[in-house]
């Protein structure tokens, strides 16, 4: 779910103009930008580190650029997309803002803009969110997934049930989106973010040619992490962690049985699905995999 606003843009503002016109200096973009040239097609996410929760999307197409903003999204979100509307519109030198459900677009100025979409307006564009995640797990849903500026954040019954006795029930929103910052924001240096590899169930075939059509159908594949001593890490959902062994195969554990045989210490969820875990000494290591052999799996096998 999201809300969008859009600007006639016959020819596309420059980007450090549009920069310019933003107080904020900690932007950051999820694609690589040039000042000097003009904004580009396609579509760019938007997002201020350890501010925002979800980021804003930025698509210039057909001669327009929509600014949308995700539901969840911080009061911080909310803002920077105001203030990418106010500075693309004074770029362009455009009068007409138009608002997503409206078949007309009509003239307003940013101060209407703000008074029209207030915080009331904001609380009540999340309650949506928060009332669908509800309703999608009360359906026996595992968990939802939301996407953020820098990995996905998910939300199931154990952190739903977490976050509502944490206080009260009319600031459970603000508590929501305050852990979808915090997912956001882990440190990358101390938890390194452990790549999703994916292999195929079906043993035969060229994988190299059928790679793409296979990750695009996720029942045909299998989900792994790698994990070695000495790294911490930032484990995002997958079905197996792939033990490293030095100069030969890693060896492959079920996720779930991975998290019972590290120490409880060792490991802590960061939402519903991923965790960080601590580095593992590689003294310990070699003990470790002693541990964990009778819980060695062939992916594949183990999938069928």
């Amino acid at each position: 779910m999201s809300f969008s606003f859009s600007i006639q843009a016959p020819e596309p503002p420059i980007v450090g103009e549009v920069f310019d016109g933003i107080d904020y200096w900690d932007i950051q973009c999820d694609k690589e930008l040039s000042f000097d040239d003009p904004w580009p097609e396609g579509t760019q996410m938007l997002f201020r580190d350890g501010i925002s929760a979800r980021g804003i999307e930025i698509t210039y197409e057909n001669d327009e650029i929509q600014v949308r903003i995700l539901t969840l999204s911080s009061p911080s979100d909310y803002e920077l997309a105001f203030c990418f509307l106010d500075s693309i519109a004074s770029c362009l030198d455009q009068e007409f803002i138009n608002p997503e459900g409206e078949e007309e677009p009509y003239s307003f100025s940013i101060d209407q803009l703000r008074e029209r979409y207030n915080q009331e307006w904001i609380q009540e564009t999340n309650s949506y969110g928060l009332n669908f995640i509800k309703k999608m797990l009360d359906e026996e849903h595992q968990y939802v997934n939301l996407i953020g500026y820098r990995r996905d954040f998910y939300i199931g019954k154990r952190l739903y049930q977490e976050l509502l006795d944490d206080g009260p029930y009319e600031e459970l929103q603000e508590r929501v989106i305050a852990k979808m910052i915090e997912v956001q924001s882990v440190d990358n240096e101390s938890y390194f973010p452990a790549q999703i590899l994916l292999l195929k169930k079906d043993r035969e075939g060229d994988s190299e040619n059928s790679s793409q059509e296979e990750e695009s159908n996720p029942e045909k594949m299998i989900s792994f992490s790698v994990v070695a001593p000495g790294i911490g890490y930032l484990i995002a959902k997958v079905k197996y962690i792939a033990l490293y062994q030095e100069n030969q195969s890693p060896l492959f554990i079920r996720l779930e049985d991975f998290r019972k045989l590290i120490p409880i210490s060792s490991w802590s969820y960061v939402d519903e699905c991923q965790f960080i875990l601590e580095p593992i000494d590689e003294m310990d290591w070699h003990s470790f995999l002693e541990t964990v052999e009778p819980f060695i799996v062939d992916p594949i096998a183990d999938s069928e």
